[in-house]
């Protein structure tokens, strides 16, 4: 037997495997390719693509500022068309509603005493609800002086049967009483003439002016005259359609005819618009805007 021999095995040392190298990263320019392998943008064509950016961000922009633009114009013309048709529905309810019944009932000579008082504060509930009707419109910017003309037109009228009907009884008596309340009839007739100045000269100008301004064409405005002639300012006519005692006041001379200058046409679009002059004392049926 040796002297070397052993039964132990001799001590083995397992290294672990190494790690292959990782390649080392080119310097200089093959750094600064890009992850797709080819070479980045030059200076020039990043500032190419900024301004085209840049100009579709504005373009964008441009389009929303259009299209907001557009809707408020949109907005704009609808509610001006909505108050002309509001409005207008007011003034023909008020020709035929109110001074035309009116007149013709004391031009009819159907009705005396009591019952006339009754049928006159009939008309004077209606033109009462017109007034109530005109405060309550809702009124666009452009329209806010034409409003304050409209509502003065209507509360005239409204004042007027008022009034009339309330001296009635008295003026269709006898004695200094009822001539004193003829004559304060044939003043208040001239509220009505008030209004279809007012109207003419003033509401209905300013409506088409603000149409004008907006370019807003194709409307309709209704003129209005409540007066049928000159001669329901003298107590003379007052009396004799009432079937009381003559007033001694003139109220305002006998003439006849219609009592209001019309409301002006409306120039064509692209025309300067201003409140018209008066221009004689005869009423057109219609107010009619040119395209």
């Amino acid at each position: 037997m040796s002297f070397f021999d052993d039964d132990d095995e001799p001590t083995r040392v397992t290294r672990a495997p190494r790690r292959p190298a990782q390649p080392r990263r080119p310097s200089g320019p093959a750094a600064t390719q890009t992850a797709g392998g080819g070479p980045p943008p030059d200076r020039q064509t990043a500032r190419t693509r900024q301004a085209i950016a840049l100009g579709v961000g504005l373009l964008v922009l441009l389009l929303l500022v259009l299209g907001v633009r557009g809707c408020v114009n949109s907005r704009q013309e609808r509610a001006l068309k909505d108050y002309v048709r509001d409005a207008s529905s007011i003034v023909e309810d008020s020709n035929s509603q109110v001074t035309k019944p009116f007149f013709e009932l004391l031009s009819g000579g159907n009705a005396s005493g009591r019952d006339l008082q009754v049928q006159v504060n009939q008309v004077r509930l209606t033109a009462d609800e017109d007034a109530k009707r005109a405060k309550e419109l809702d009124v666009p910017g452009d329209m806010g002086s034409a409003q304050q003309n409209l509502e003065l037109v209507l509360n005239l009228r409204a004042e007027a049967l008022t009034e009339i009907a309330e001296k009635l009884p008295a003026a269709q008596g006898r004695g200094q009483q009822a001539e004193t309340a003829t004559n304060e009839i044939a003043g208040e007739m001239q509220k009505f003439l008030a209004s279809d100045v007012v109207y003419s000269q003033r509401a209905a100008p300013l409506m088409l002016q603000a149409l004008d301004e907006s370019g807003v064409d194709g409307q309709t405005i209704p003129a209005s005259v409540s007066l049928p002639g000159y001669t329901w300012l003298a107590p003379d006519t007052v009396a004799k359609a009432i079937g009381g005692t003559a007033g001694t006041g003139t109220g305002g001379g006998g003439a006849s005819g219609t009592c209001a200058a019309p409301a002006r046409r409306a120039r064509p679009a692209g025309t300067a618009s201003s409140p018209p002059r008066s221009t004689g004392r005869t009423c057109s049926p219609t107010v009619r805007r040119t395209a």
